[in-house]
């Protein structure tokens, strides 16, 4: 796990240093969701866009996308941030793990990094969620009780919008489906995913749900 400290008396320097101490990225905050770069000299607290906490740590897997990361950021600590090139040639694009910015090479095209770009792995592209999620539905139709029901269509809806963004080539806002439609009897993975872990538990998460679609099927 990483980490980066967080106090609303800090500077931006000093918040922005933390990172690049830590990964091979610039890293950008801005003062709000224009476009406006912070102050180098700003604190932390003058620039933070929701109403959020101005103290705490921020963790985080060192494998965690640069898109998730930014997203995490904003919706936990207010602070809108961007990951760039250390040669200030352009943004690193969102489904780049952090962890793997270091093999980017300098002034690297987008081509050239979309080559280090965590594509989901091919297991994940080779499960038939479409299916799962056809067969639920139908089960679906003849459960009773009101509970297992709502937990049954919320895990074909869940399969489905999987299914919608591995169509468009990443995962990596699974974690809001998963607030959307929380489901109960896979809690433990759920709040890992929400948490950003994603990208490490994609395979075994959509693996628990195929069990799932088994078990109503018995």
């Amino acid at each position: 796990m990483a980490e980066l400290r967080i106090d609303g008396r800090m500077t931006v320097a000093a918040f922005v240093e933390q990172f690049e101490n830590k990964f091979a990225a610039v890293l950008k905050v801005y003062k709000d969701n224009k476009g406006h770069l912070a102050e180098d000299n700003a604190r932390l607290a003058n620039v933070q866009v929701l109403r959020a906490p101005t103290v705490g740590v921020f963790s985080f897997r060192s494998d965690i996308s640069v898109g998730s990361f930014c997203d995490r950021l904003y919706e936990e600590y207010g602070l809108v941030v961007k990951v760039f090139q250390r040669s200030g040639n352009g943004s690193m694009l969102d489904k780049m793990a952090l962890s793997d910015l270091e093999k980017v090479p300098y002034k690297a095209s987008k081509n050239e990094m979309e080559q280090y770009a965590r594509y989901m792995a091919k297991e994940i592209q080779d499960l038939d969620l479409k299916s799962a999620a056809d067969e639920l539905c139908e089960k679906g139709k003849k459960v009773r009780n009101t509970n297992d029901r709502k937990d049954l269509e919320d895990i074909v809806t869940f399969l489905d919008e999987l299914e919608e963004s591995k169509h468009r080539g990443g995962l990596d806002k699974v974690a809001s489906v998963c607030k959307k439609y929380p489901i109960p009897e896979i809690g433990g993975i759920i709040s890992s995913i929400v948490s950003g872990n994603f990208l490490a538990l994609g395979v075994e998460t959509l693996r628990t749900l195929i069990k799932l679609t088994e078990l109503f099927n018995q």
